[in-house]
């Protein structure tokens, strides 16, 4: 599930998409490895992440984010 309000935009995880029963593991592991590479996020309630951008970012910056969570997204079960 994806929601957000202005540049704060956040990223919930479930492991099965009808009982959305939440992922804290896969949360977990997508927080380390955005951190690994450069790109700091906040791990938010159970099983969330959650950008929030400073007023001052630049259009190379969001998409240096959106590629480093891509990357992390990659690697992650299905």
């Amino acid at each position: 599930d994806v929601r957000g309000l202005g540049r704060m935009i956040g990223m919930e995880f479930a492991r099965d998409e009808k009982a959305f029963e939440p992922w804290p593991e896969l949360r977990d592991k997508i927080v380390v490895e955005c951190f690994n590479r450069g790109l700091v996020i906040q791990g938010a309630d159970e099983s969330s992440i959650r950008f929030s951008p400073p007023l001052i970012v630049n259009r190379e910056q969001v998409h240096l984010a959106v590629n480093t969570l891509d990357v992390a997204l990659e690697g992650a079960p299905k």
